[in-house]
């Protein structure tokens, strides 16, 4: 089964675009929402990120745990290794 959770997008975020965090993400990793306050928003290319926004990602079975530090410096704006 595959995993799925919910990352922060913090102030000072370099991923302005949904579209850019998309080209960002590890292999085995799928946005599938992003959230601002109540709403639910379709993760389409041309959606501005906001901080605060809450982005949902469906992670393939067994990657959750090794990838999570990679996504929460996702959601900071930086990259890691």
């Amino acid at each position: 089964m595959n995993h799925t959770s919910t990352y922060p997008l913090h102030e000072g975020c370099l991923y302005r675009s949904c579209g850019v965090l998309i080209r960002h993400m590890p292999e085995g990793c799928l946005v599938v929402s992003v959230h601002r306050g109540e709403t639910s928003l379709f993760p389409a290319e041309a959606l501005e990120l906001q901080p605060g926004d809450l982005i949902t990602v469906v992670v393939e079975r067994g990657r959750a745990s090794s990838l999570k530090s990679r996504l929460l410096a996702l959601g900071q704006g930086r990259e890691e290794t």
